[in-house]
């Protein structure tokens, strides 16, 4: 009977411990009501694949490569538009140029959607809000003016600096309660109405960088 009841603790305990993943994005690791959380639905092997996949981050661009570009993304729900802001986050749209051209965002998800904060959140390969590309970069605070509003596009992290990395969110409206610390590097320009239709589990069949 004892070694039953110890057996019970371990396993209540190891199930514990398997909740505690790091949340992107939320400030004080609590979820809304009001927010759905893809978390058991890993991706497919070729996507899981992609997690840690560089040992290194990419460095800054040359302007030539990372002003007046900006991103098409193609969903299952529609294609959306989305101008980089080179100038303004020249790290940030370097690193995400970069995963674009590698192909890295192909066929990965939406595995958040939260109208609390009016976001929809994306690029992790294992589907789960835990995954990334096996680096980090440092966050570019916002410039002066530039506030997460609707159609806004930044950079998911966790609490701690310098954890920047795949994740990225796309503002679904305004909300005024995040601390500056989410690197903000474009915005959408079209298909603002494919952005709200988004549910987790959608998929971005191919994203790619283009001229503006």
């Amino acid at each position: 009977m004892k070694k039953i009841y110890l057996l019970t603790i371990l396993i209540f305990s190891a199930l514990l411990l398997s909740a505690c993943k790091p949340n992107y994005l939320q400030e004080n690791n609590q979820s809304s009501s009001s927010e759905e959380q893809g978390s058991s639905n890993i991706n497919s092997e070729e996507n899981a694949m992609k997690n840690n996949k560089y040992s290194e981050a990419p460095e800054v661009l040359p302007e030539s490569e990372r002003l007046n570009k900006k991103i098409v993304m193609k969903t299952n729900k529609g294609i959306i538009e989305i101008e980089l802001f080179g100038e303004k986050a020249p790290l940030t749209v370097s690193n995400f140029i970069f995963l674009v051209e590698d192909k890295y965002y192909d066929g990965l998800t939406f595995h958040r959607v939260d109208k609390s904060i009016n976001i929809i959140q994306g690029g992790d390969p294992l589907g789960t809000g835990a995954g990334g590309p096996g680096y980090t970069i440092a966050e570019e605070p916002p410039a002066s003016g530039d506030d997460y509003k609707e159609g806004i596009v930044a950079m998911a992290k966790t609490s701690a600096p310098h954890s920047t990395g795949s994740q990225f969110f796309i503002m679904t409206g305004d909300f005024g309660g995040f601390s500056p610390d989410y690197s903000i590097f474009g915005k959408v320009i079209s298909g603002i109405d494919v952005v709200k239709s988004i549910g987790v589990g959608d998929v971005m069949d191919e994203v790619r960088v283009e001229n503006l």
